[in-house]
C-alpha cells in the first residue's frame, strides 16, 4: 500500500506542478518509507539487526528472520509485541502466529478479515488460505477486534471467497 500511495501521490503532484507550471523539487523515490527505513542492507548489518532484537524481545533469531522478511524494520514493534503478550503458531500456518495476527488487525485498522489476508499478509496472494486457516485467523483478528463468533464464522467465509475470486 505504501509503494501504491507514493506513486499516486507522484502522480498526483506531477499533474498539479505542470498546470502551475512549476518543477519538481524533490522525489521521493528514493526515501525508504515504512519497513524500508533503516532496513539492513548487507548480510552483517541485518544478522547484527537480527542479534540486538533478539536480545530486546527474547524471540528467536530464526522468527526475526521471518519478521524481518515480512514487515521489514516496524518487525522489532511487532517483536517487542509478541514479548508480552506470546506468540503461538497457528496450526494451518505455523509461521504465523495467533498475537501477530491480532496485532496487524489492530495496527493496521482491519475491518474485514479479507484485508488481512489479501493486503496485509501473503497468504492469500500464495494461495495459503484454507478453511481451517481462515477459521483460525478469524478467530485471532476477531478476539482483537470484538467479533462475536457469528462475525467470525462471517469474515472466514467472505475471505475465502475473496481469495476466490480474486
Amino acid at each position: 500500500k505504501w509503494t501504491s500511495f507514493r506513486a499516486f501521490s507522484e502522480r498526483v503532484t506531477d499533474r498539479v506542478l505542470e498546470r502551475l507550471g512549476l518543477p519538481r523539487r524533490a522525489s521521493t523515490r528514493q526515501l525508504p518509507i515504512g519497513g524500508g527505513r533503516d532496513f539492513p542492507t548487507s548480510p552483517p548489518a541485518r544478522q547484527a539487526w537480527i542479534e540486538e532484537t533478539a536480545r530486546e524481545s527474547g524471540l528467536p533469531p530464526d522468527r526475526l528472520d521471518t519478521l524481518l522478511d515480512r514487515y521489514g524494520t516496524r518487525a522489532r514493534e511487532l517483536a517487542t509485541h509478541l514479548a508480552h503478550a506470546g506468540d503461538d503458531p497457528f496450526t494451518s500456518a505455523p509461521d504465523y502466529s495467533r498475537q501477530e495476527v491480532a496485532y496487524l488487525a489492530q495496527q493496521e485498522a482491519v475491518v474485514h478479515l479479507d484485508d488481512l489476508v489479501l493486503r496485509r499478509t501473503l497468504l492469500g496472494m500464495l494461495g495459503r488460505l484454507t478453511p481451517a486457516l481462515a477459521e483460525e485467523l478469524a478467530a485471532a483478528a476477531g478476539q482483537a477486534l470484538g467479533w462475536d463468533a457469528q462475525r467470525q464464522r462471517e469474515e472466514a467465509q467472505r475471505a475465502l471467497k475473496a481469495v476466490q475470486e480474486g
